[in-house]
């Protein structure tokens, strides 16, 4: 199975590292006051500070196997890369379920179903928190998916779904929220609505 992390985390920024080592992302502030206080052109500079934040690489995960060769000679089938298929995908769903767990501590908590008017109220959040249009996700478990499946609006051909969902089972893409299903979002929470940037991610590769 495919993880979620990568497509619903912000991995834009790439930097050398080790084990607990860091990784400096920049972000620049400005004075939002400077902008807009006078009618017209203003001859003042913006004034640009750099806070950067850092993503401090503290967890390790890695697995090892080894496979005589006597054993892969037998095989009916390439045991390798079957194993290794196998501890790819357990090790993605490590890394999925420490990345979800962070949805736990959003400031904003809706109740209710999985439904049109949860996901309204949820994007309304993000609007009024100036999260860009582009590149919000929706991750929600298997029970809230079935909610989603069983909402006419995201399933119909006319409504706010892609009207592929009826054939394919799959959900896509409903009220500029690109959905993903995970089985590990932190317990009691059916479903998490955010903008990319609102979790970042770094992996250390061998």
């Amino acid at each position: 199975k495919a993880a979620v992390s990568p497509s619903v985390t912000n991995m834009t920024w790439v930097s050398p590292g080790g084990p607990s080592e860091a990784i400096r992302i920049p972000r620049f502030n400005y004075d939002e006051t400077a902008i807009g206080a006078v009618t017209g052109i203003s001859d003042n500079p913006t004034d640009i500070s750099e806070a950067s934040m850092v993503l401090n690489l503290d967890r390790h995960q890695g697995f090892f196997f080894q496979i005589k060769y006597i054993e892969e000679e037998k095989s009916s089938v390439a045991l390798g890369e079957s194993v290794m298929r196998q501890r790819v995908a357990a090790l993605a769903s490590v890394i999925d379920a420490d990345v979800l767990a962070l949805t736990s501590g959003f400031s904003q908590v809706l109740s209710g179903q999985c439904n049109k008017a949860t996901l309204v109220s949820a994007i309304e959040l993000l609007n009024e928190a100036n999260a860009p249009q582009t590149d919000r996700v929706l991750v929600v478990n298997p029970d809230a998916y079935s909610d989603l499946l069983n909402t006419n609006d995201f399933i119909r051909a006319d409504g706010v779904g892609d009207g592929t969902s009826m054939k394919s089972g799959q959900i896509g893409k409903i009220l500029g929220l690109e959905v993903f299903l995970s089985n590990n979002l932190p317990s009691g929470t059916d479903a998490s609505v955010m903008h990319r940037s609102a979790i970042a991610m770094a992996v250390l590769t061998p």
